[in-house]
């Protein structure tokens, strides 16, 4: 069985594949445009990022179970839908994160001894 994510579902599709709580009964009864109207759901409900990763994760799991696993026949329903833009930010380091950083800069090799880091901590 496969939840929906959390995105509330109230449809059936016609083969009666899907419950009312969005629990599907079947992977091969999903479908393209299903996976699609997720995909577009989740970045309503929750943003493009998480919309695409969850369809990254769907289009790798179909690929695996038709070409390493052998358990799905048909075409991979997450196959040719597009990702959402996603925006980029810019993070900085925090001042509680400072040591800690620097701490895992310090454990680095590095490829020249006249360049290496000797943190303060």
């Amino acid at each position: 069985m496969v939840r929906t994510c959390g995105v509330p579902t109230s449809r059936e599709t016609t083969t009666g594949s899907t419950s009312r709580d969005g629990v599907i009964e079947s992977w091969s009864s999903i479908k393209h445009h299903e996976v699609d109207r997720l995909h577009k759901e989740l970045a309503k409900a929750k943003s493009n990022v998480t919309a695409n990763i969850a369809l990254k994760l769907l289009h790798v799991m179909f690929n695996k179970a038709i070409n390493e696993w052998r358990i799905y026949a048909g075409d991979n329903p997450a196959r040719g839908i597009r990702k959402l833009r996603e925006i980029s930010r810019d993070r900085f380091l925090q001042p509680e994160e400072m040591p800690l950083f620097l701490m895992a800069v310090a454990l680095e090799p590095s490829p020249d001894p006249e360049t290496s880091f000797t943190s303060p901590y």
